[in-house]
């Protein structure tokens, strides 16, 4: 009865019909107390092998993406929340070089997989097609905008908030922002929302208003010594501290005397002030829930997409580089104290 009530695929689908109308009938309600005790007694067990999870590669001009690549710790982090949770987790080449969406769903099928993760795909906002009726399935950021799939993804809008004041500690308030085109739509445009909202808004600066977005394409080959020396922001916000602090340098602009540089992505910059994004805590979130979503039997697209949104954590940075809050100022005497 219990594979019933969670609509498990192990059941046919007839039987699992019959049961669950038996169950309707008699007026049957889970007790929530019980599975409150059944948690607590299974919580220091070592979860038992329950199946695969497949990770859809769909990198094809940069195979090794997620073994050597940029995103290797995140497979190596999501496989280890995916063990803690009873699966293993396995890569699968998707598109040009790898399988077509057809026979990969089969082959996945035949195997037993019940679930799928989406990690970040090449692009801005990709489309993608799979057998997604057959398997319970989650994407990992933004993407893939087509089709809709629940989503584990870092809070960028929360984020660029909580760099913009971390940056004003400084007493800094002439803030530019260096935005990639692709950054921009991987992040569904939040991070420079947020911007606009914080600069824009009662709680923004007019004169930080002023500064003029640089969009570009590459970094590396940003004029980003250009746009500072035009419009000389006291601070510049960008996901690429590196590049940014390289091209400034040799150009002879002290950072961070000159201009202070933060990042969305303190994680990659260490030293650089920004916001830490907790891929962990949002991997272990992504597989929990795709975990519970392959034991309710949940398959195919949602009707209603979720957005599992993790915060990240402000960093003033160590160092050469890292953030003085502007010192208070002295209250003035009263005459005759």
């Amino acid at each position: 009865m219990s594979l019933a009530l969670r609509n498990s695929p192990r059941l046919p689908a007839e039987t699992r019909e019959r049961i669950l109308a038996i169950a309707e009938k008699l007026g049957y309600a889970p007790d929530p107390l019980l599975d409150a005790l059944n948690a607590y007694r299974l919580a220091g067990r070592e979860r038992r092998f329950q199946g695969v999870i497949a990770w859809l590669n769909c990198w094809h001009d940069h195979p090794g993406m997620f073994r050597t690549g940029v995103l290797a710790q995140t497979y190596k982090t999501a496989k280890t929340h995916c063990e803690a949770n009873g699966f293993n987790l396995e890569e699968f080449a998707l598109g040009p070089g790898g399988y077509t969406w057809q026979r990969l769903g089969t082959i996945l099928r035949e195997r037993g997989v019940q679930g799928v993760i989406v990690p970040p795909v090449p692009g801005g906002r990709a489309h993608l097609r799979f057998r997604w009726e057959w398997f319970s399935n989650l994407a990992l950021g933004y993407s893939l905008a087509r089709p809709e799939l629940h989503r584990a993804a870092h809070d960028n809008y929360s984020n660029m908030r909580l760099l913009i004041r971390g940056v004003r500690l400084s007493g800094r308030r002439r803030i530019g922002l260096v935005m990639l085109r692709h950054e921009h739509l991987r992040t569904d445009t939040l991070r420079y929302a947020a911007y606009r909202t914080l600069l824009h808004s009662s709680e923004g600066d007019t004169e930080a208003e002023t500064v003029p977005t640089l969009w570009v394409d590459d970094m590396e080959r940003a004029d980003v010594l250009g746009w500072f020396k035009e419009h000389r922001p006291e601070a510049i916000l960008v996901h690429n501290a590196a590049a940014a602090i390289a091209q400034l340098r040799a150009g002879g602009v002290r950072v961070p005397e000159d201009v202070l540089v933060a990042t969305c992505g303190a994680h990659e910059y260490p030293g650089i002030p920004g916001v830490i994004e907790d891929n962990d805590n949002l991997l272990r979130v992504a597989v929990e829930h795709l975990a519970a979503m392959i034991r309710r039997g949940e398959r195919g697209l949602p009707e209603k997409p979720l957005r599992l949104v993790v915060s990240g954590e402000w960093s003033p940075g160590s160092g050469e580089f890292a953030v003085k809050p502007l010192a208070p100022a002295r209250r003035a005497s009263r005459p005759g104290a």
